[in-house]
C-alpha cells in the first residue's frame, strides 16, 4: 500500500505573532501536498524546517539522535498517514516521549522518508543523517537524508555536492536498472540522462586499510591501468558510463559494479569527476557548470536517489544563488517531481514570489508568517503572476509593479463605462486605497493610483 503521508497541523511560537496553530494542509491523500513559508527575515521560516526535522529524526530516524535539543519554538507536530492520525508532542518527558514513540512506530504512523534539501550553506537543518558516513556501515534503506552543502566534517562546494549526488544515484541498486525519475529530472534541467563517471584509485590507502592482499593489490592496478591506457586516461584512473534511460552501464569496465561501488565506500576509490551531456550541444564537465545548475542539478539528482511515495521533504531557500530564469526551472522541475510521486508533502520556505506563483496553485498552502492572516486564500494566489505574488504574499509593492497597473487599468473602464459604483469597482478602490502608500514616491503610478481611488469613491 503506498503511503499517504502529510503533516496538517504545527503549534509554534512565531518571533512576530507569539503563539498560533499552522494548518499545513487539510489533510493526506494521493495527492502530493505543499506548504509555502513566506515572512521577512526572522520571522521563523528556516527554524520551522529545523525543528520540523529534528522531531522527525527523534522519532523515525535509523541512527537515533543522542539528545532532543535543538527545538524551542515547535510545541506539536499533528500528522496523518493513510487517514490515521497522530500527535509528535514536543515538549513531553523523556519518558513520555519514549512511550509515544514506541506506539507511533508500532501503527507503522511516520513518513517513508525524511529528505532535508538545502540550498544555501547556512541552513539549520542537522547533516548528519542515515546515509553514507565514515563511522558506521552504510544504511540501506536510510529515513533521515540531507541534501545540503554540510556534512559531518566539513562544508561541501556546489561541485562536492552534486558529486556527492550522483555517487549516491550510481549505486543506489545492486543492479543496473533503467530510472524514469532521474530521466525526467536530467531532462526538466536539459540534458541527457547519460553520466560519466572517473574515479581514481588511492593506492596507498587500499594497502593501509588491508581491503585486500598484496597480490589482489598488483592485480587490481595491473586491470586498471591496462584499462586506463586503453582509454587514454591516467593511469591510476577508470570511467564508468551509465545511461538511466536503459539502465545500461559500461560492460568494458575492468573491475565489477560491485566492487567499483565497495572501493567507493571504503573510500579507496575518489570521485574525481563528471561529464554530463547537454540535449542541445557537447558534453560538460563539471567544473564548467554555474552555481545556479550546480545547485539544481545536486539538489534534484539527490531527490532521485531518496525520493519515493509518501515522504516529507522540507526545502530551504530554494532560490538561493538561482537567477529569476533559474527559479522558473526550479518550479518546472518541482512540478515533475510532484507528478512523480503521491502522497507526499513539501514544506518550503522561500522568500522568492516567482517561488510561490509557481508552486501556489498545485494543493498549496502558502502560510505568512509575519502578520495576520496567516493563510494566505488560495484564490488571491491561484494563477497569479509574480508581481501579484509580491503583493498579496510578501505584502511588497515594486516600482512599476504590472498587478497594480492592470486593477488601475480596469478601474479606469469601469469610470469610463459609468460602471465605477459597482461592487467590484468597490473592491478595487478599497484594495487599491490599502496599498498606495507602499508604492514608491518616484514611481508615476503611485498618483494615477491616488486620482483613480478618489474617482471611484465619489458620493453616488
Amino acid at each position: 500500500m503506498t503511503t499517504q503521508f502529510a503533516i496538517t497541523a504545527v503549534d509554534v511560537d512565531l518571533p512576530k505573532l507569539g503563539p498560533q496553530r499552522l494548518r499545513f494542509t487539510d489533510h493526506a491523500d494521493a495527492m502530493s501536498r505543499s506548504t509555502i513559508l513566506v515572512g521577512r527575515n526572522g520571522t521563523g521560516k528556516s527554524t520551522i524546517l529545523r525543528e520540523l526535522a529534528m522531531a522527525f529524526r527523534a522519532y523515525f530516524a535509523t541512527m537515533k539522535p543522542s539528545s532532543r535539543q535543538g527545538r524551542d519554538r515547535v510545541d506539536l507536530i499533528a500528522i496523518s498517514v493513510n487517514e490515521q492520525h497522530a500527535v509528535l508532542s514536543l515538549r513531553s518527558s523523556s519518558k513520555e516521549f519514549r512511550e509515544e514513540r514506541e506506539v507511533i512506530t508500532g501503527r507503522g504512523l511516520k513518513p517513508r522518508r525524511l529528505i532535508a534539501l538545502s540550498f544555501t550553506p547556512f541552513d539549520k537543518f542537522p547533516p548528519a543523517d542515515d546515509t553514507y558516513r565514515r563511522d558506521r556501515p552504510l544504511v540501506e534503506d536510510p529515513f533521515y537524508v540531507y541534501l545540503g552543502f554540510k556534512n559531518d566534517y566539513r562544508s561541501l562546494s556546489p561541485r562536492g555536492r552534486l558529486l556527492r549526488s550522483i555517487d549516491q544515484l550510481a549505486f543506489a541498486e545492486s543492479t543496473p536498472q533503467a530510472d524514469k525519475r532521474v530521466v525526467e529530472a536530467f531532462a526538466a534541467i536539459g540534458y541527457d540522462p547519460v553520466i560519466k563517471i572517473t574515479y581514481e584509485l588511492d593506492t596507498a590507502r587500499v594497502r593501509r586499510s588491508g581491503y585486500m592482499d598484496e597480490a589482489q593489490m598488483v592485480a587490481l592496478e595491473k586491470r586498471i591501468e591496462e584499462f586506463a591506457r586503453a582509454s587514454g586516461i591516467k593511469r591510476k584512473q577508470l570511467s564508468y558510463r551509465f545511461d538511466f534511460r536503459y539502465g545500461r552501464r559500461d560492460v568494458t569496465l575492468p573491475i565489477s559494479f560491485e566492487e567499483i561501488r565497495d572501493l567507493t565506500r571504503s573510500g579507496l576509490f575518489r570521485l574525481v569527476s563528471v561529464t554530463l551531456d547537454r540535449v542541445e550541444g557537447e558534453p560538460v564537465e563539471l567544473l564548467e557548470l554555474s552555481s545556479g545548475e550546480l545547485n539544481l542539478l545536486s539538489g534534484f539528482l539527490g531527490l532521485a536517489a531518496f525520493l519515493e511515495d509518501g515522504c516529507l521533504i522540507l526545502i530551504d531557500e530554494p532560490e538561493n544563488s538561482l537567477h529569476p530564469e533559474w527559479q522558473i526551472r526550479y518550479v518546472e522541475m518541482l512540478e515533475t517531481v510532484l507528478r512523480q510521486h503521491q502522497g507526499c508533502h513539501y514544506v518550503i520556505a522561500t522568500h522568492s514570489p516567482l517561488i510561490v506563483s509557481g508552486v501556489a496553485d498545485r494543493n498549496a498552502k502558502v502560510l505568512r508568517l509575519d502578520q495576520h492572516p496567516i493563510e494566505v486564500p488560495s484564490e488571491v494566489l491561484a494563477n497569479a503572476s509574480p508581481d501579484a505574488t509580491l503583493l498579496n504574499a510578501f505584502h511588497t509593492v515594486t516600482k512599476g509593479n504590472n498587478f497594480l497597473k492592470q486593477l488601475v487599468l480596469e478601474a479606469l473602464t469601469l469610470v469610463e463605462t459609468g460602471e465605477h459604483h459597482s461592487s467590484r469597482a468597490l473592491d478595487i478602490a478599497n484594495f487599491l486605497a490599502s496599498k498606495v502608500e507602499q508604492i514608491p514616491h518616484e514611481d508615476p503610478l503611485r498618483e494615477l493610483t491616488a486620482n483613480v481611488i478618489q474617482a471611484l469613491l465619489l458620493p453616488r
